[in-house]
Parts: C-alpha cells; sequence; structure tokens
C-alpha cells in the first residue's frame, strides 16, 4: 500500500499522525470527494452529520463497492450498517445490523463509555462512544466489557474492517492494528 487516503472527519489529524508514525504517507481528502484507493474514516461524530457529509462516490466505490481496503474507526465502523438510534439518516448498509444506545442497566452505566479496555487477551485500546453496533449476520469479531454489558468492538467482513476502538491512540496495540490492516490491504 503506498497511500492511506484518510476522510476529513472527527479526529482525522490524529489518524494521520498515525500513520506517520509507521512512516506510512497518507492524503487527507474531502469526504465529498471521489477518491480511489485503501480509505480510513476516522471517529468522533454525529450520525447524521457523518452520512450527510460523506460523498456518494466515495460511499460507493470505497465501502459499498468493496473495491478498495477500508477501516473505519468508531463512528467510521457505526455508519457500515443500516440504520442508529443516534439518527434519522439511513446508513451506508454494507453490513446488515443496527447501532443501538449502550443501555444504562442494573449498574446505571455512565456515558459515554471513556477510557482503556481490554480487546482480546492481551490488547487494550482507547474507547470513547456512546453507541455500539449490532450485526444482523454472524461476521468475524470480537467484543470487550463495558460495566457488565458485552459488545463487538473489532468487525471484518473482507476488506471492510471497523474498530469501535481508536487505535490512533499512542499504544503498541494501536500500532499493531494498524500495522495489520495495511498489510491485508496491500
Amino acid at each position: 500500500m503506498t497511500t492511506v487516503g484518510i476522510a476529513r472527519l472527527g479526529n482525522f489529524l490524529s489518524v494521520v499522525r498515525a500513520f506517520e508514525r509507521l512512516g506510512r504517507k497518507t492524503l487527507v481528502i474531502d469526504p465529498k470527494d471521489d477518491y480511489r484507493g485503501p480509505l480510513v474514516l476516522p471517529g468522533q461524530g454525529n450520525w447524521n452529520h457523518t452520512l450527510e457529509t460523506m460523498g456518494e462516490k466515495l460511499v460507493e466505490t470505497n465501502i459499498r463497492g468493496h473495491q478498495y481496503p477500508y477501516l473505519g474507526i468508531c463512528m467510521g465502523l457505526e455508519i457500515l450498517f443500516e440504520a442508529s438510534e443516534e439518527g434519522s439518516s439511513p446508513g451506508v448498509s454494507a453490513l446488515k445490523g443496527v447501532v443501538k444506545r449502550i443501555p444504562s442497566g442494573s449498574s446505571n452505566r455512565r456515558l459515554p463509555h471513556m477510557g482503556w479496555n481490554l480487546v482480546g487477551e492481551k490488547d487494550y485500546y482507547y474507547f470513547c462512544h456512546s453507541y455500539y453496533c449490532e450485526p444482523a449476520e454472524p461476521l468475524q469479531m470480537k467484543t470487550t466489557t463495558y460495566e457488565g454489558f458485552e459488545f463487538p468492538v473489532l468487525i471484518q467482513a473482507g476488506a471492510l474492517w471497523g474498530s469501535q476502538f481508536h487505535p490512533e491512540k499512542r499504544q503498541k496495540s494501536g500500532e499493531r492494528f494498524l500495522e495489520s490492516w495495511i498489510k491485508q490491504a496491500k
């Protein structure tokens, strides 16, 4: 992979810096551009605003069309689904399922969920979100637990990768994750 396109949304500068720390070339793109190539859609944002900002050509080519590797971080993962309790705009529908608000439960969970959580057996990642994805079909994924509530945090479907966590934060596990995505994207 020569260049990673990073959509100018949310915390895109943190994502650019993370790829630069790995020695990777990046290209910051306007989400309405007709970009064709490996694409990262950064986290932080509002469902409706993010979807209204995305250009249809970018969505068709890079996400629905599965023509290029895609990494959605936080909101970038959530928009892959059909709908969200956060907004009224339809999702990209690259994956079947919905995005729901994390329930308060009997423990009165604090939202947003912010902090470091274990994913898998040894990797900790940073989270900052109030919603989670609920796939309607079996997918390759990993989960974590927040105050007794388990939810998916890493989803892989072919060239589509999505993480509810923020791998761009300065942790070795995040760098390993981004390197893994880069390797599969070649």
